[in-house]
């Protein structure tokens, strides 16, 4: 028996999971550490959020810190896992492995950490870990398996005391907070309140199945609700001091899943998460609301923490990574879950007499709605199909094959229009030359229904028009709009018996400068808008021209691919584009926003050009790849219990070196901090149900600059020097300023245009001034110093060019006169020579006479007296040499240096041969033969050691 009730209580759990499977949820967004920072872990212990709205969260590798719109990793000094985590004031209280401490921020808005471990004496931490901790009052508590560390901060004057609270054989499990009370699961024991440091069992172990409380919340006045790990949910009632099981809708589930963490949110959601099979969402009563698990897009099914945030949302702490149940937005989705079929991208929707209607490229669906069942394919219907269009009470569905008439009145049936064999991409009711006729387009022509009896009968095929049409619409004139599937757009004029085009104008482009693209037609208040991949545009009837569609491209956030446009009953139109959606309403003569949806709060893959908004009463629904959001536009979002503030974050600047150099935060609202040229500014407005769309900077100073950024980070560089005033606005997406703040800072000049750079700049010229001026003095005078003495070196050289030429005039005057006078001098020797022949050839003559007896002895010695006394030979000789050896510079006496075996005659014969006489005038002067001359000749040339080739009188004469 007890096998068998086992096995039918799985039956009905797995059931119980189909049957909630597909129901409309609140958005889930998960963060893993590609989200939020790869250096940290996977695993998240704890979280909690603090009077600004930041929220921490206990990681293995730290304290992630997340604004709402970026995360950051905050290390311990060991840099180890942070297992608990709860901010109270300013203060961000953190467990880990045998140590306990807190985080806060300093003046430059970074996070300071510090241990009050040191504050325990006398108690050992070994192997102790905080894994929870609770505020009561200004008291911390800090849990472990063993131990309760009660801190006081404001004990010893400020400096804080801890009491180690260890009771022997009792051991926390849990430690919860009640109200103003503090309760505790004990291990292995019951639940208990903890009171002056002491443990009082209220509730027996045995009451709760001899089971664990895991989590504990005030239930009315006089209740508890508790959450056990595998009994599910339990009330202990303070009157009666009973326990009794609250039963839930899931309670097999829950035993199962193994429940390790529960939160009340403020909408009394009782939001409960499992180990084993993730998170489910419950009302007072018990019915299930939602369930997500790994199968249903949470990122992990093991749940370590949960808690509901200031506007309503829950976030767990998973065993890999963060989600974010958006349950504070007025947003529920619908998806399928992994074990169903998938809705594949939806192209249209309807809703009919409380069913949904939905058109996509798997089939077409119908889903009751306000129920748990999922969405079923219609039978027939499966592959393409493109929308699901209401005409009065007539439903028509376009598919790849043909087209449906729904019927919904007396249950459902669908069935295919008569004549239809082709596609059905639009379809759209309109007025043409006075006639209600319904206006269908496909992959290659027109067709026109009309009605009969009441009903829009299909009528005819348009001639004269071959194109895949996309979406279409008509205009007050009856001239259709068509949006080819490739590009461009055609406006169409039918016959006036609607057979035929009569007139058809194509546009490839929309833009006259823009390349051919994929085009959109759209249709508010009457007028025909068109849409291509930049912006809007309008056909002008006057100059009948498209021009860009002013009016309503100023006030879209983003007019880049707008797909579709419909009705929101009086409220206006709905525009559906890439990025998001609009809701644009007539206000007077101009068009206003009074609402805007971005894409990325869905958190959503949008469909791109099958993105469309069907209103519904006060519900709208949104088509997304894969799943549909509705929104239900009664419900107020969820007003946050923490006012959002905006705030600078963190600012800093990056010196020539690169490094950074972080500000004092409170310096830039009481007075004008320093920065450089390019400032980091970081703000934050952390609200959590994506009420702040954009932020816009408007500086003004000494440089003027308005910008508008989707995320609150400023970069501003080449700041000129001077003061700059910034404000900093934060913006809804409907363009309603949330706060601002104004913050004020100066570039400062650079040291080198400060004052006193100045004085030194002016000292530096009037030094280099004086210093130049004294040095073009010095250097004019050694320029004319050394003019001087070039032009007295100059004059020297002229002077001894002077006196050289003059030398060399004396010199050529002196051989000049030399050379003469050698002559003269040989000239007297012949003379002499002459003479002394005369005389002897007269001596001789009278010796001859007298021995003929011609003369006298007595006259003969007479005359020979008189001859003796004209005789000087001797004495000319010695006169002569003399003289030739001081013209030709000492040549006898240098001669004879040289060679002392000359004879004196030998002399005689050098001196006459280097007058360069002839042999005949030789031999004449020394009485000698040509032959005797020439003997001499030889007889010089032996003695001088001449070679055959040496000229005698060339030796002569080169004889210094």
């Amino acid at each position: 028996m007890k096998l068998l009730f086992r096995l039918l209580s799985l039956f009905l759990v797995f059931v119980s999971t189909l049957s909630h499977a597909s129901s409309f949820r609140p958005i889930i967004v998960n963060f893993t550490p590609e989200e939020y920072g790869m250096e940290a872990g996977l695993q998240n212990w704890d979280v909690s959020q603090d009077d600004q709205g930041f929220l921490y969260f206990a990681n293995q590798r730290g304290l992630l810190v997340y604004d709402g719109a970026y995360w950051k990793l905050v290390q311990l000094p060991s840099h180890a896992l942070i297992r608990s985590v709860e901010a109270v004031g300013d203060r961000i209280y953190v467990g880990s492995y045998e140590e306990l401490g807190y985080f806060t921020y300093d003046s430059f808005g970074r996070l300071q950490y510090t241990s009050i471990r040191p504050l325990i004496a006398g108690f050992p931490m070994k192997n102790e870990e905080p894994w929870n901790i609770l505020c009561q009052g200004k008291d911390i508590y800090f849990q472990t398996f063993s131990s309760v560390f009660h801190y006081q901060p404001e004990a010893n004057g400020g400096k804080g005391a801890i009491t180690p609270v260890h009771i022997n054989g009792k051991s926390p499990l849990y430690l919860h907070k009640l109200g103003d009370e503090l309760w505790a699961q004990l291990i292995d024991g019951g639940y208990c309140r903890f009171v002056r440091n002491q443990y009082k069992e209220v509730i027996r172990r045995s009451d709760l199945g001899n089971d664990n409380a895991v989590a504990a919340f005030a239930w009315g006045k006089q209740a508890i609700l508790l959450a056990t790990e595998s009994h599910g949910l339990k009330v202990y009632n303070k009157r009666t001091s009973s326990v009794q099981p609250f039963e839930t809708q899931i309670d097999g589930q829950l035993r199962r899943a193994s429940i390790n963490r529960m939160v009340i949110t403020h909408d009394s959601t009782l939001v409960v998460g499992t180990l084993l099979d993730g998170i489910f969402g419950m009302d007072k009563k018990g019915r299930l609301l939602w369930h997500y698990n790994l199968a249903d897009g949470l990122v992990n099914n093991s749940v370590l923490r949960l808690i509901c945030d200031a506007n309503n949302n829950v976030w767990a702490c998973l065993d890999g990574g963060i989600a974010f149940v958006r349950q504070g937005l007025p947003f529920t989705f619908l998806k399928p879950s992994a074990k169903e079929s998938p809705l594949g991208t939806v192209y249209g929707l309807l809703v009919e007499n409380q069913q949904l209607f939905i058109a996509s490229n798997q089939g077409l669906y119908r889903y009751p709605l306000g129920s748990n069942a999922s969405p079923q394919l219609v039978s027939g219907t499966e592959g393409q199909n493109w929308h699901i269009t209401a005409v009065g009470h007539q439903i028509f569905a376009g598919s790849n094959r043909t087209t449906y008439r729904v019927h919904t009145d007396g249950g459902f049936s669908i069935e295919p229009v008569p004549n239809t064999t082709s596609s059905s991409t639009c379809i759209r009711e309109c007025r043409i030359y006075g006639q209600d006729v319904l206006v269908e387009s496909s992959y290659s022509n027109l067709r026109i229904y009309t009605k009969k009896n009441g009903n829009f009968e299909l009528s005819h095929q348009v001639e004269g028009f071959v194109s895949p049409i996309r979406h279409l619409e008509v205009d007050e004139k009856g001239c259709i709009w068509a949006a080819n599937m490739q590009k461009g757009i055609f406006c169409l004029t039918l016959s006036r018996d609607l057979k035929r085009v009569q007139r058809q104008k194509y546009y490839e482009s929309l833009d006259e400068d823009a390349q051919p693209s994929i085009c959109y037609v759209l249709k508010i208040y009457g007028r025909i808008v068109l849409s291509d991949s930049r912006r809007l545009f309008v056909y002008d009837e006057d100059s009948q021209q498209i021009k860009p569609f002013e009016r309503l491209n100023s006030i879209l956030p983003d007019t880049e691919e707008i797909y579709s446009s419909s009705e929101a009953g009086s409220r206006g139109y709905w525009l559906a584009g890439k990025t998001g959606y609009a809701l644009v309403e007539n206000v007077g003569d101009s068009l206003a926003i009074r609402e805007y949806l971005p894409v990325s709060m869905m958190g959503m893959q949008v469909g791109e050009s099958a993105s469309r908004v069907y209103q519904s009463g006060d519900e709208a629904f949104f088509n997304f790849s894969g799943s549909i959001v509705c929104y239900d536009m009664q419900r107020v979002r969820e007003k946050s219990r923490i006012q959002p503030k905006l705030s600078l974050r963190e600012a800093s600047f990056h010196s020539s070196d690169g490094e950074e150099h972080f500000l004092e935060l409170s310096r830039f609202f009481t007075g004008r901090p320093k920065v450089k040229s390019s400032v980091h500014l970081l703000f934050s407005y952390p609200s959590f149900n994506s009420d702040c769309g954009s932020y816009k900077f408007i500086l003004s100073g000494a440089v003027n600059r308005t910008l508008t950024s989707t995320t609150p980070l400023l970069e501003l560089s080449n700041l000129s020097v001077g003061k700059y005033k910034l404000t900093v606005e934060a913006i809804s997406s409907s363009g309603k300023v949330l706060d601002s703040i104004t913050l004020q800072f100066r570039v400062p000049a650079p040291w080198y245009l400060a004052w006193w750079a100045f004085l030194i700049y002016f000292a530096i010229i009037g030094f280099c001034a004086w210093h130049y001026g004294r040095w073009q003095t010095r250097r004019a005078l050694r320029i004319k110093e050394k003019q001087h003495e070039t032009e007295s070196r100059e004059q020297h050289i002229k002077m001894l060019e002077q006196e050289r030429t003059i030398a060399e005039q004396q010199r050529q005057i002196l051989e000049t006169e030399l050379s003469s006078k050698s002559k003269d001098l040989a000239s007297l020797a012949m003379d002499v020579f002459s003479k002394e022949k005369v005389l002897e050839n007269l001596r001789e003559s009278m010796h001859e006479e007298r021995q003929k007896g011609n003369i006298s002895q007595r006259e003969m010695t007479a005359l020979l007296q008189r001859i003796q006394q004209t005789e000087g030979n001797l004495e000319f000789w010695n006169i002569y040499q003399k003289n030739f050896d001081l013209i030709h510079e000492h040549f006898f006496r240098n001669l004879q240096e040289r060679y002392p075996s000359l004879t004196s005659n030998d002399l005689k014969f050098c001196a006459l041969l280097r007058l360069n006489l002839s042999t005949k005038d030789i031999a004449k002067f020394t009485n000698l033969s040509v032959r005797g001359v020439e003997s001499a000749r030889l007889r010089l040339r032996k003695k001088f050691g001449l070679s055959p080739e040496q000229n005698l009188i060339d030796f002569l004469i080169s004889v210094k």
